[in-house]
Order: C-alpha cells, then sequence, then structure tokens
C-alpha cells in the first residue's frame, strides 16, 4: 500500500520516492518510523490539532509513513 501512496504523491507533486523518504526522514528526527506530535509541529508549525486528527488516521497519537504520505497525497499536509 505504501508504494501506492508514494507512486499517487509522484503523480499529483512530482515527488520522487527518494525525495519523499527523505522528507518523512527529516521529519522523524529520533528515528523510530513514525512522526510524534512534537516532531509534526516542529515540521508543520502552521498546522492545528485539525489537521493532525485528519493526518493521524487510526488516532494511535503517532503518524505512520503510510499515513503520512497518504496526508500528502490528500492535500492534508503540504508536499514539501
Amino acid at each position: 500500500m505504501r508504494k501506492l501512496f508514494i507512486v499517487l504523491a509522484t503523480g499529483v507533486f512530482g515527488l520522487t520516492g527518494a525525495a519523499y523518504a527523505a522528507s518523512f526522514a527529516n521529519i522523524d528526527a529520533n528515528g523510530d518510523a513514525t512522526i510524534t506530535t512534537e516532531e509534526f509541529a516542529a515540521a508543520y508549525p502552521d498546522s492545528g490539532q485539525d489537521v493532525w486528527t485528519a493526518a493521524d488516521a487510526n488516532g494511535d497519537g503517532v503518524l505512520s509513513e503510510d499515513e503520512h504520505v497518504a496526508a500528502v497525497a490528500s492535500g492534508v499536509l503540504p508536499a514539501e
């Protein structure tokens, strides 16, 4: 499923898989393969709780790479 989202993001936003992976890795400051609320706030300082809630599709309190890809592809989060 992650590949589908990366392909979608590439087509819609012109991101390559490598560019997207670098973006996620840069946001995931502690390297645990999730984006915490603190990491999210640092990366998207103008985004509020409503954006976080929309991006955190399963409501577990962190963003997986799949959730982040989906949020970028759907326009919830900016591509860059």
